[in-house]
């Protein structure tokens, strides 16, 4: 939240059990922009601050992996 959000938005994700988890942006065409988290987490709740200072106006995709699940989120950056 917010999206669609300029210039930074929240990502909020859950981690289950103790697992590496990481966050990946990524553009329309499937190019990895950014590794916004790749680390081992302890269960709980977490919260990670994009800022699309770098980034044009469009839409991205978040990948989270964590342990076997993934999920993913389209956020839209409007400048």
């Amino acid at each position: 939240y917010p999206n669609p959000f300029n210039p930074t938005t929240v990502i909020e994700y859950g981690v289950p059990t103790l697992s590496k988890t990481s966050i990946l942006l990524y553009d329309l065409q499937g190019r990895k922009l950014k590794t916004l988290i790749n680390s081992m987490h302890q269960p709980g709740n977490y919260d990670i601050t994009l800022k699309g200072d770098d980034l044009h106006s469009g839409i991205y995709i978040i990948k989270i992996v964590s342990g076997g699940a993934s999920q993913i989120i389209k956020i839209a950056l409007v400048k």
